[in-house]
């Protein structure tokens, strides 16, 4: 376990900013999800039953999509950003055309939808629902597809919770060894949960300072009319589920898509996308009432959540006995991991932490070199540190954003610019 409980030192290094760029008041309800654009464009749903659509640029709300009961999902389409995906209390799940301005597909759930995502491929649309049930559709006429069930087999839970959270991890493998895996969306993904405030170094493992700030969206956005905005847009193509590619004669990559649920049972559970079976499931975090969403850090190395505790958690992705690379298959037959790193992230009158996400290695590196902390680092090419699993954002129920630092990627930062770091490189 580690500690955040350090003096905030070295608040000159800028993650992102400690003002909003741009701040939002149109809604009249609580907005419960967001989705970013690859090109700055942002949609909020909320519980003023609308979808409203925004571009950091502009300083008002571009267009309003009305919907008959409560909004509580909305994603972009992952390949084109004219369409996108809402699901709400009415229990209907619904694809827009944003030039349009109106439904082009929906689907009837047998419950109210709490989640909805798109699978990273675009190949299936996914829904959350009230009991721990998940949908997939067909992304064509939204036909149904499957289902799953996030649900206890005994016990108190076992008639299923609100599931929370829908997030994807793409992995690679050559001949059954794990590659580098990466969330769905690149840099979009990570755009997509930016927030405000900055980093802060101390002697502890885990340290932070905040900033009262609102959410914030990616910065150095160009102006352009949403219709040419979005007609424009085009997404790097990630192969489709396990479409083989040859490195050589000798090994080929498959690629697998997975699927990491977050419910109010306070569970966490990865699915295999190739076959819909449980790989694994994670215990540690509070998660009874909250919406909170689990994420993966951008390699797909660590899961981390907040907590109706207080608390940050984290999960390393793979273990000893079963690392995740390996195909577990059968309902029954799945790994079940209690092994986690957490600190305190609010000590707020209700410590809720209400959101998490690491920081971007990229956006990580180029405000340690741009500090003056380290006048000698020139570049990260010598520092010995996984700087996608080293800084972590927060928010809490109380509207405070922190950002958390690892001391071991300081110290690693101030070994590479001091002399030794040099010799060594």
């Amino acid at each position: 376990t580690t500690s955040g409980n350090g003096p905030e030192m070295g608040t000159d290094v800028q993650i992102i900013s400690s003002k909003p760029i741009r701040r939002y008041t149109d809604h009249t309800e609580h907005v419960i999800d967001f989705s970013w654009s690859a090109t700055n464009f942002l949609l909020s749903a909320s519980l003023d039953k609308t979808v409203r659509l925004w571009h950091v640029s502009r300083p008002g709300c571009l267009q309003i999509f009305q919907h008959a009961d409560l909004v509580t999902s909305v994603a972009f389409h992952p390949r084109d950003d004219g369409y996108f995906l809402s699901g709400g209390s009415d229990k209907k799940l619904r694809v827009w055309s944003i030039l349009d301005g109106r439904v082009r597909d929906w689907a009837q759930a047998p419950e109210m939808i709490t989640a909805a995502r798109y699978t990273p491929d675009a190949r299936f649309v996914v829904a959350g629902l009230l009991h721990g049930q998940v949908y997939f559709y067909d992304v064509d006429g939204l036909k149904y597809y499957t289902q799953i069930s996030c649900k206890n087999r005994s016990g108190s839970q076992k008639e299923g919770k609100k599931v929370t959270g829908l997030t994807f991890m793409r992995g690679a493998e050559y001949d059954g060894i794990s590659s580098k895996s990466q969330p769905p969306g690149g840099e979009r993904a990570s755009r997509e949960s930016m927030m405000a405030g900055s980093i802060s170094i101390s002697t502890n493992s885990l340290v932070g300072t905040h900033a009262t700030s609102m959410i914030k969206g990616p910065d150095n956005s160009t102006a352009l009319t949403p219709r040419s905005s979005i007609r424009a847009t085009s997404y790097e193509n990630s192969p489709p589920v396990s479409k083989l590619k040859y490195r050589s004669r000798q090994s080929k990559i498959i690629y697998r898509d997975k699927m990491l649920v977050t419910t109010n049972d306070s569970r966490l559970r990865l699915f295999g996308l190739d076959d819909f079976c449980m790989i694994r499931k994670y215990k540690g975090l509070v998660n009874m009432q909250m919406q909170i969403r689990a994420r993966f850090n951008e390699t797909g190395n660590f899961i981390v959540s907040g907590s109706e505790s207080g608390n940050v958690y984290i999960w390393n992705t793979s273990s000893k006995n079963e690392p995740l690379h390996l195909k577990v298959s059968g309902l029954n037959n799945y790994d079940r991991s209690k092994s986690y790193e957490s600190f305190e992230a609010s000590r707020a009158s209700l410590p809720i932490v209400t959101d998490t996400v690491f920081v971007p290695s990229m956006g990580l590196k180029e405000a340690l070199i741009s500090s003056k902390l380290f006048p000698s680092l020139l570049s990260m090419d010598n520092v010995k540190h996984d700087m996608s699993s080293a800084a972590i954002i927060t928010s809490d129920y109380e509207g405070t954003i922190r950002v958390f630092v690892r001391k071991s990627c300081i110290d690693a930062v101030y070994y590479a610019a001091g002399p030794e770091g040099f010799v060594d490189s």
